[in-house]
């Protein structure tokens, strides 16, 4: 039987948790209505449906989302629909956790869409990868049962640690949740649910729908492969899992600026930009371009790549940039980040 994975310290990470404080501060002073945080709760809603749907190949795209509000029986509709059903309403999912938590779930993503819904599997199932290659046995009933009351433990220390603990348990509970795979089918859908329910009762994340399906979905190679290991020491995927928590509130504050202004930028700006572009120190340009490799980008990561130039002056160029609008800065203080104006 599969252990918990061993946890490991905050300060391994604490990189990257000041980023996404920053991130989740910046997100929490941005000044919007009831009307614009409405339309933004709604836009994750929609968003995270959509991907974590297609965990199972679902063929929609942001651009051709299906509407809703009509009833369909069509596969691809359901699951799209099942899953923003369920997000909205896992304010209902408190501690303590049970069996009954997650066949409430896996009822409500799979309605219409398997029989029986809420049932856990009585067999040993196996996964492939998409080569037909076999990747991992599930557990049988009686392990995964004790492996499940593992899994409730753990999840009743969430309340009692600080919120950088929290993000790390989180993180080990959704693995060690897809190793126990206590359904025959819809394990996927089931545990991100569950993974954005506890996110939400963190002090960072209480009203929000982070779309962290979209980075795994983008992601989805490193993502699986983290899962597919059968091991305790789960670092490497604590990390891509906090990466992919920064990567989600960055797609939120980019959101918001988009529903602000309602319109995509006019043909004239990008003309403005390009000159801009051209205009530019080649130090400029350079930094640009590494900021644009990356979800995120710290001022230390930048400074690291220019080793010669002093902080002072690669401070200058950052801001330079960012008053052009080609860099947004996001945060505050310690936590400040940078990504690239998606207009740009």
């Amino acid at each position: 039987m599969l252990q918990f994975p061993l946890l490991p310290p905050v300060n391994r990470y604490s990189s990257l948790l000041t980023q996404i404080s920053g991130l989740a501060q910046s997100l929490a002073h941005s000044s919007l209505n009831k009307e614009l945080k409405l339309k933004v709760f709604h836009t994750q809603l929609l968003r995270s449906s959509l991907f974590s749907a297609k965990i199972e190949g679902n063929q929609f795209t942001w651009e051709n989302l299906p509407d809703l509000s009509i009833n369909s029986s069509e596969k691809s509709h359901l699951e799209i629909k099942n899953t923003f059903l369920a997000l909205q309403s896992i304010k209902q999912l408190t501690p303590p956790y049970s069996f009954v938590t997650w066949q409430t779930i896996h009822k409500k993503i799979m309605n219409k869409l398997f029989s029986p819904t809420g049932k856990l599997r009585t067999e040993t199932g196996a996964i492939f990868d998409q080569f037909g290659n076999l990747i991992y046995l599930t557990p049988e009933p009686t392990e995964m049962k004790k492996m499940s009351k593992i899994w409730f433990e753990q999840a009743t220390y969430q309340s009692q640690i600080a919120w950088q603990n929290q993000l790390i348990l989180v993180a080990g509970l959704h693995y060690y949740f897809e190793k126990i795979h206590p359904f025959i089918d819809g394990n996927g859908r089931t545990g991100r649910i569950i993974l954005q329910a506890q996110l939400q009762q963190t002090s960072l994340f209480s009203n929000l729908i982070l779309p962290l399906d979209q980075y795994f979905e983008e992601n989805k190679t490193t993502y699986y492969q983290g899962l597919e290991k059968n091991t305790r020491l789960i670092e490497p995927f604590i990390e891509f899992f906090l990466e992919g928590i920064s990567w989600s509130l960055l797609k939120i504050l980019h959101d918001i600026q988009s529903i602000k202004k309602n319109e995509l930028p006019p043909k004239e700006l990008k003309s403005d930009l390009a000159n801009i572009w051209r205009r530019l120190l080649p130090r400029r340009q350079e930094i640009y371009l590494l900021i644009k490799d990356h979800p995120y980008l710290s001022f230390d990561m930048i400074a690291r790549r220019f080793p010669t130039i002093p902080k002072r002056t690669l401070s200058y160029d950052v801001n330079q940039l960012v008053k052009q609008e080609l860099v947004l800065k996001h945060g505050q203080t310690r936590g400040v980040v940078y990504s690239v104006n998606s207009k740009s």
